[in-house]
C-alpha cells in the first residue's frame, strides 16, 4: 500500500511538472494518478488508525514490545518527514526544469505560455 501511495504520487508529480504540453492521455493519466493517490492515502490512514486503536493501545498498556513500538513509531514519523522533503525537492527541481524548457521554447520563438 505504501508503494502504491509513493508511485502514484511520483506519477502525478511527473505528469504535472515535466509534461510541457499535455495531451488527452497525459491529462487522463494525471487525473487517475491523483485519484489512486488519494485512495491509497485514505487506505493508509484507515490501516494506521486500526493499528493504533486496537493493537498498539493494548500492547502499550500490557507493557509489551515498547521498544519495538517506539522504534516503529519513530520510523513512521521519519518516513513521513523524508517523503515530504523528497517531494518538495522533487517538485522544486522539476519545476525549475520545466521553467527552463518553457524559456527555451520562448527563445526559439515557439508558442510559449510565458507572457511577454
Amino acid at each position: 500500500m505504501l508503494a502504491l501511495l509513493f508511485f502514484s504520487g511520483a506519477a502525478w508529480a511527473y505528469w504535472n511538472d515535466l509534461i510541457s504540453s499535455p495531451g488527452d492521455f497525459e491529462m487522463s493519466a494525471k487525473a487517475w494518478a491523483m485519484k489512486i493517490h488519494g485512495a491509497a492515502a485514505m487506505a493508509i490512514l484507515v490501516l494506521v488508525g486500526m493499528l493504533l486503536t486496537g493493537h498498539v493501545r493494548f500492547a502499550w498498556r500490557a507493557r509489551r514490545n515498547r521498544g519495538n513500538g517506539s522504534l516503529s513509531r519513530c520510523q513512521m514519523i521519519a518516513f513521513s518527514y523524508v517523503t515530504t522533503a523528497f517531494f518538495e525537492r522533487f517538485t522544486c527541481f522539476f519545476g525549475h526544469f520545466s521553467d527552463s524548457k518553457r524559456a527555451l521554447k520562448h527563445e526559439n520563438h515557439e508558442k510559449s505560455p510565458i507572457p511577454d
